[in-house]
């Protein structure tokens, strides 16, 4: 039983160092995400993907991460269907 313990304490504290990794990683990826975008405004999500490594719905999830956090903003229409730049970095 103390031994079940222990390692419940132990998974906890990996827990939370792998939850603290993640965080950071996330945030070296929507830096790279910017970083991306600055150099090419028109760069897909596909692009994105592949140059960071992760899934388009990574790159979505991340892209959307940005627009709540107002870094990023959307320039032009939705509705004519053509490709348009995310990029008018806020900060």
């Amino acid at each position: 039983m103390i031994t079940t313990e222990k390692s419940a304490i132990g998974s906890e504290k990996n827990g939370s160092g792998s939850e603290k990794s993640s965080e950071k990683t996330t945030v070296i990826t929507t830096e790279k995400i910017v970083r991306l975008m600055k150099a090419n405004p028109y760069i897909t999500n596909k692009e994105l993907a592949e140059v960071c490594g992760i899934t388009e719905d990574g790159v979505y999830w991340n892209t959307k991460k940005l627009k709540k956090n107002n870094r990023i903003r959307r320039i032009g229409g939705d509705k004519d269907g053509c490709q348009h730049s995310y990029i008018s970095i806020l900060r």
